[in-house]
């Protein structure tokens, strides 16, 4: 027969001594010596962050018994034993633990290290009772995780992953003196790559950033562990490789808040208290993941990775953890290289500016709620997953100031920022149909972007609607949101926008301001031309505490279909408009004409019959079409999505064999910007100088170049390219001769 360590591939030499778990006798050794002699910056944050005091960061019970034993293993001191074992007996019992939780699956993580890093620490009496005790709820876990994976089950439930992690790493820390361990631990360790196969691929968990702070830790440690004990390999998962984008583009600009995409939301203190109180929103309910991303940066050295946790040490995020010691990564200070990311499986966007506190964050959530349109075979979907298609958000200047603001506990639409009809949300996400919501269409770039969100199938039956298209058109000035709704018979449309902030508005019945802390953002509804605005305040308790603050754009009648065209312009409080805007509509056309205070016009467009955008001074068959223009005419910049032909007064802007999108600047003496094609174009871009020289993705590029219509041809293959087009502007005719 085999030896159980055999049958998963385990190196048997590599159970002899401990530690083994995540890292070996012999560097354990070295460390425990270094960190004795010469304790690191990281191993004091781990000895200060452990005990309570009001100057340190709120810690779990599991993570103090991880930080506790790591102490207490490398000074072995008898006060370090004795605070260690007085947790112990605060910790172990299991009353209230619930059998598949989140809490039971950090209880076997923290067990595991405890019983693995002490084994040459404790007395032997004492290092057995902690083995009795991890292997009493090592084999509880496995009894009810056998009763779960009998039938359908959760593969993104985090109670029910936290429990499979916990349990595999309980397995392998008891492998050489337990019996059942082996037995414990196929099921599993099969189950969990199940789980990482299917869920997060993308990085993005199901069912919210939170679930994926507190996963992440205990995969990557199941993940090292294997690696450690059986050379395998089970970081090429996209959960892990994508986990730099989580890190990055889920915090809001300040570092301290949390893109409201998913159940985020904190009853206790709910967004408007907390803005009124002038403390960020967010508390992490569990230790940061910080040292997890640190792991993951060794695993995968990219430029992302290192972004990711130079901001979060900028903001602090995560210190007292004895894998800070073990796996700590200096954050290196660079700049992030993309200030933009589609979580293409769940439909997930975000945009920014910039990565300064003061940086416009634009996300739109579309769909799917679980990361396909179809749920695989065997799988009992959660139902805490939100209806919430084609809900956006803004942060300005540091401030979340178009989020959810409501109780968030119980998945229901009304308190995120999209549509009502007759006053109904959205089904809940076992509830939806194959293809009920996704994001069809994302153009991202640094100059400002695109995108389009369809739900057309995320509302009840009863409801009859047919279309429900939003799309986004943006820069670091502002956000068009057009919203396209139809149904089979009249109904009444909400348009829902919910701030912490305070709301404000005056006569014109179209317009309102949102205001929250150093940032403002004024409101005009451009679309439909008869609305009711309505700003609701609902509090609860006794004395009210406001709960959520509602800005309600509604139809004043019943319809079938409508329009919604609504310009967000960020700014200080008290300042001045940076632009004034104005309804431009045509045929096949509507859209918002921008009058910036520099003097430059702007065109905000989208097409609404197929794709053509036709006005009398521009054609275009783009899908959407921003294009500023200078007081005295050329055109400055130029963001298109789908787009083969843009067509001024001046002359072509752009023209393009097949569609591209585009996103340019001009200036007098250089155009500049990125170009996508899906199969390979011929791009012709229209300059205001006679170009000269053309770089592609910092290459010197193949041109032509036509001098008496000013423009560049390029011929570009299929993907992504940065354009640089320089030139020579020439005064008079006789110099251009």
């Amino acid at each position: 027969m085999k030896p159980p360590a055999a049958t998963f591939g385990i190196i048997p030499v590599r159970l002899l001594e401990r530690p083994y778990l995540h890292i070996m006798p012999l560097q354990w050794e070295y460390l425990r010596g270094r960190q004795a002699e010469q304790p690191s910056p990281a191993f004091q944050n781990c000895e200060f962050d452990l005990r309570p005091g009001p100057d340190r960061p709120a810690r779990t019970g599991t993570a103090v018994l991880e930080g506790a034993a790591f102490v207490a293993a490398v000074t072995g001191t008898t006060g370090d034993l004795g605070f260690l074992r007085a947790h112990l007996d605060t910790i172990l019992p299991s009353a209230g633990m619930e059998l598949l939780s989140a809490r039971r699956g950090g209880f076997l993580a923290a067990c595991s290290f405890a019983y693995d890093i002490l084994a040459g620490t404790l007395d032997e009496a004492t290092h057995a009772a902690l083995r009795r005790t991890l292997t009493d709820h090592a084999s509880r876990a496995a009894a009810a995780v056998e009763r779960e994976l009998a039938g359908p089950w959760a593969y993104e439930d985090p109670d029910i992953v936290a429990t499979l992690a916990g349990l595999s790493l309980a397995a392998l820390a008891l492998l050489p003196v337990e019996p059942e361990a082996a037995r414990w631990l196929e099921p599993a360790d099969a189950a969990l790559e199940t789980v990482l196969e299917h869920v997060a691929t993308d990085g993005w968990w199901p069912s919210g950033f939170e679930d994926w702070n507190t996963l992440l830790p205990l995969l990557v440690r199941v993940a090292d562990v294997w690696e450690r004990l059986a050379d395998r390999d089970r970081f090429e998962h996209g959960v892990f490789r994508e986990a730099a984008q989580v890190a990055l583009h889920a915090l809001a600009p300040n570092g301290r808040d949390v893109l409201d995409l998913d159940r985020v939301g904190r009853p206790e203190l709910p967004r408007v208290k907390a803005a009124a109180e002038s403390r960020p929103y967010y508390r992490w309910p569990r230790e940061p993941a910080r040292w997890a991303l640190a792991r993951l940066a060794k695993r995968f050295p990219t430029a992302a990775f290192r972004a990711a946790l130079s901001r979060w040490e900028e903001a602090e995020l995560g210190r007292g953890s004895p894998f800070a010691v073990l796996w700590d990564e200096p954050a290196r200070r660079i700049a992030p290289l993309q200030s933009h990311h589609v979580f293409a499986a769940h439909g997930l966007a975000v945009w920014r500016s910039g990565w300064q506190a003061g940086a416009l964050q634009i996300a739109l959530a579309a769909g799917p709620a679980y990361g396909r349109p179809e749920l695989p075979d065997g799988w009992r979907p959660r139902v805490a997953v939100h209806p919430d298609a084609n809900h956006f958000t803004v942060a300005y200047a540091g401030e979340p100031i178009v989020f959810d603001t409501g109780a968030l506990a119980e998945p229901t639409t009304q308190p995120h920022n999209t549509v009502l009809i007759d006053g109904l949300g959205q089904l809940p996400g076992p509830a939806l149909p194959p293809g009920a919501a996704e994001l069809s269409a994302a153009w991202l770039s640094p100059l400002g972007g695109s995108l389009v969100g369809l739900a057309d199938g995320s509302y009840p039956p009863e409801v009859g609607l047919q279309t429900f298209e939003r799309q986004l058109g943006f820069t670091s000035g502002y956000l068009l949101v057009f919203d396209q709704l139809a149904a089979d018979r009249p109904c009444a449309f909400e348009w829902l926008m919910h701030t912490p902030g305070q709301i404000t508005t005056g006569d014109n019945p179209h317009e309102a301001q949102l205001l929250a802390g150093t940032a403002a953002l004024r409101v005009q509804v451009l679309r439909p031309d008869r609305v009711r605005l309505e700003t609701v305040e609902t509090c609860v308790g006794e004395p009210p505490v406001p709960l959520s603050r509602t800005l309600q754009v509604a139809c004043t009648a019943e319809v079938y279909r409508t329009q919604f065209l609504v310009l967000l312009l960020p700014g200080a409080p008290g300042a001045a408009a940076a632009a004034t805007a104005g309804l431009v509509t045509g045929e096949t056309t509507v859209g918002a004409r921008l009058a910036w205070e520099n003097g430059d016009r702007e065109w905000v467009l989208f097409p609404t019959a197929g794709r053509g955008i036709a006005l009398d001074h521009l054609l275009s068959d783009a899908a959407y079409l921003a294009l500023r223009t200078a007081p005295e005419g050329p055109w400055r910049q130029l963001i298109a999505r789908r787009v083969t032909r843009a067509l001024v007064p001046g002359g072509e802007v752009l023209t393009a064999s097949q569609p591209v999108d585009a996103a340019l600047s001009a200036n007098p003496l250089d155009v500049s910007g990125a170009v996508y094609t899906r199969t390979g174009a011929t791009v012709g871009i229209g300059c205001p100088f006679v170009p000269r020289g053309v770089m592609v993705d910092g290459v010197s590029g193949r041109a032509g170049i036509d001098a008496a219509a000013r423009m560049a041809v390029i011929r570009l293959t299929a993907g992504r390219h940065e354009i640089r087009i320089t030139g020579r502007r020439f005064g008079t005719e006789a110099q251009r001769r």
